[in-house]
């Protein structure tokens, strides 16, 4: 019989405090134990996507992703670099090694896509599209980032005079948020008109579905007639 035993059967008033401290220690630190549903986890990988209105994936290739790739190739740490192309947009997909500090990484991929020579088209698009900040956008992959909160605004205005509260008042100050990430806007729209295409005329004349979606953005028009010419 060890001693450690010999103790425990001699003192027995010992081992049951002993016990009960184990015990009220464990229920303690059960109950105070900090829990995350998602555990702050940083994915070391970052998005890039690219709005080119009406142009041929060939062209959205070689005009935006492959300078966009150029940008980023030299970056260190980087591990894997793709690109897809479509008619009118582009995503770019870059991976990087666990531990990079993804926060300098993005900072240095905008400041590198603001200094790239585009399209016109390309850099005036925000332009035409309330609410997108820059084109290329980039898109920080972040499992931590989860958009939780909503907004309506409503009120006995016209729809023009409530976007312009909400894009001028409300966005500014949610953005001016500490940690509120991005804040996105769908604005409203007093009248909607719903096209439905020929598939038999845009395939005789060799039109694609987004080149009319890019033309039916970009322009403007002041009557049904316009817009069906």
């Amino acid at each position: 019989m060890s001693w450690l035993t010999k103790i425990a059967l001699k003192k027995r008033w010992l081992t049951f405090l002993i016990v009960a401290l184990v015990t009220g220690t464990s229920i303690w630190a059960t109950v105070n134990m900090k829990m995350e549903l998602i555990p702050d986890i940083e994915f070391p990988a970052t998005s890039i996507i690219t709005v080119y209105p009406q142009a041929k994936a060939t062209d959205v290739m070689n005009e935006v992703a492959i300078p966009i790739e150029n940008a980023i190739a030299d970056i260190e740490g980087l591990k894997q670099l793709t690109s897809t192309c479509t008619e009118g947009s582009s995503f770019t997909f870059a991976f990087f090694d666990y531990g990079t500090d993804m926060g300098e990484v993005n900072n240095i991929i905008r400041q590198r896509l603001e200094e790239l020579d585009l399209p016109e088209e390309v850099r005036n698009f925000p332009n035409q599209m309330p609410g997108l900040g820059a084109n290329p956008q980039l898109y920080a992959i972040d499992v931590n980032m989860m958009p939780v909160v909503m907004f309506g605004l409503s009120g006995d205005l016209p729809a023009d005079q409530l976007n312009q509260i909400a894009v001028t008042e409300f966005k500014p100050r949610l953005e001016a948020i500490d940690g509120v990430y991005q804040v996105g806007m769908n604005t409203i729209s007093a009248d909607k008109v719903l096209v439905s295409l020929d598939v038999d005329a845009i395939n005789e004349y060799g039109i694609s579905l987004s080149q009319v979606a890019g033309m039916l953005a970009m322009g403007q028009y002041g009557s049904l007639g316009q817009i069906r010419d």
